[in-house]
């Protein structure tokens, strides 16, 4: 999720009631809320090490209780608070906890259980931006003191933050379980219908930023890859999507996931398109690109390129998340 959204959930549990259990509690939660996006310095190694690394070991639950413990020694120690620590490190955690909440629900995933495990795990239904859901969250931020104006003009008591706090709260919980809802209807629709012929191997409905009800639709069949921009409000044509054909040459695929590079990817990309086209030089020799069909359908996005030569060399590799 956007660090945007993560800053506002920290803000809306400590007003809902935790900045009780301490004082600085907004600031501390604020802090605890963005903490495991500290592996975006993996950035500094390069695209493939950031790939490698993001979403990893910060983000798994095992990591969550000793980032917790940062934002109570800075407000301590650092700034010299009085911070009591378990109360601290109680809140802290919960809003470590709900960073790794809102990644699970968008369609990038997360390791929840790293170090332990390296699988992914996701429930993808918020696109990384949600605009109705931050919309609704600043609308929270901002109710205290929108109430103390209009408080102001009409001589009423102005409302307490807690409330507006607690509605976003009941409102983000609402939101998602109500996408996942409509969710479920769009695979439901991806899977019941024949795609040019071929049964579905496997679908998956992805959240777009506006609409609950528009969804991008991936589905794989033995032969090729469909994707479908589609509302689960009106009819849906399962010919009217983009089909993207697999390729045939086995031996020049066997020879590509010799790659490094190639095969740390293929260990994060979930619905892998391969590309294959001849080369001008060397003879013979091919150029093989694979892109994760979960950011884009052209390759625009997280993608590796192996040239091979026509024994099946390697001659380079490389790797990008966007151009």
């Amino acid at each position: 999720m956007d660090n945007l959204t993560h800053s506002l959930i920290g803000v809306a549990l400590a007003r809902a009631g935790l900045n009780r259990v301490t004082p600085h509690a907004t600031g501390m939660m604020l802090l605890a809320a963005n903490l495991p996006d500290l592996d975006v310095v993996s950035l500094a190694g390069g695209e493939l090490f950031y790939l490698d690394v993001h979403r990893g070991l910060t983000h798994g639950v095992v990591m969550a209780p000793v980032l917790a413990t940062l934002p109570v020694l800075l407000f301590r120690y650092g700034l010299r608070r009085s911070i009591p620590l378990l109360g601290g490190w109680l809140i802290s955690l919960a809003a470590v906890l709900s960073h790794l909440g809102m990644d699970f629900v968008t369609s990038y995933g997360t390791h929840l259980a790293a170090p332990l495990s390296n699988n992914w795990y996701q429930w993808p239904v918020l696109f990384i931006f949600d605009s109705v859901l931050a919309a609704v969250l600043l609308l929270a931020l901002a109710g205290p003191a929108l109430s103390k104006l209009v408080a102001g003009e009409i001589g009423a008591k102005p409302t307490a933050g807690r409330g507006w706090a607690v509605f976003a709260l009941l409102f983000t919980i609402t939101w998602i379980g109500g996408r996942g809802v409509v969710r479920g209807r769009a695979e439901q629709l991806l899977a019941s219908r024949v795609q040019q012929g071929a049964a579905p191997r496997r679908v998956l409905a992805l959240p777009t930023t506006f609409s609950p009800f528009k969804w991008r639709g991936l589905v794989e069949t033995d032969g090729f890859f469909a994707v479908h921009e589609m509302n689960v409000l009106f009819d849906f044509d399962p010919e009217r999507g983009l089909t993207l054909s697999k390729p045939q040459q086995l031996e020049v695929i066997r020879a590509a996931k010799k790659s490094p590079v190639l095969s740390r990817f293929l260990d994060f990309a979930q619905w892998p398109v391969w590309r294959i086209v001849p080369m001008d030089e060397p003879p013979g020799a091919q150029r093989v690109s694979v892109f994760d069909l979960r950011f884009s359908d052209d390759g625009s996005a997280f993608k590796t390129v192996v040239e091979l030569d026509a024994t099946g060399l390697i001659l380079g590799e490389t790797f990008h998340v966007r151009p």
